[in-house]
């Protein structure tokens, strides 16, 4: 189980093989275990003077390859967490669909990696700079902003 290891970034491979022991024998059996992590942040909008969080946005993790390893929303105050996260190097992006229809744009992607030394990045905040985000219906240059 789980829950009985002494990391919470410990995890069993998803592939699994079944044991099947006679009576009688003793045996020693190792269970390979893999280091997971974590990505987190705030998503949010510069609009006017103010700071808003996005909510119910769509955040796409890629692997180094650009397939799409996992997908996430925004909570209502801009919270995103990609968990069970191998150890690797990803990009963070909003679908470019998603960010046309809201009127900005994220043409660079965020670059994170996770280490064993660093398994938690919890830092990510993302924020998008457009003017009039909720007024128009017409796309507005924009920039995305990454604070550390």
């Amino acid at each position: 189980e789980e829950d009985s290891l002494p990391d919470i970034y410990l995890k069993a491979p998803a592939a699994s093989k079944l044991i099947v022991a006679h009576a009688g024998f003793s045996g020693t059996v190792d269970f390979p275990l893999q280091r997971f992590g974590e990505i987190s942040g705030i998503l949010s909008v510069i609009d006017g003077d103010n700071l808003r969080p996005l909510s119910n946005i769509p955040l796409e993790l890629r692997d180094s390859n650009d397939k799409i390893i996992d997908e996430q929303f925004s909570e209502y105050d801009g919270f995103y967490i990609f968990p069970a996260i191998a150890m690797g190097k990803y990009t963070i992006h909003i679908p470019s669909e998603y960010a046309e229809n809201l009127g900005f744009n994220m043409n660079t992607p965020i670059k994170v990696t996770l280490t064993h030394k660093k398994p938690e990045v919890s830092t990510i905040d993302i924020t998008l700079e457009q003017e009039d985000f909720l007024e128009t219906e017409t796309p507005i240059e924009s920039s995305t902003t990454i604070i550390y």
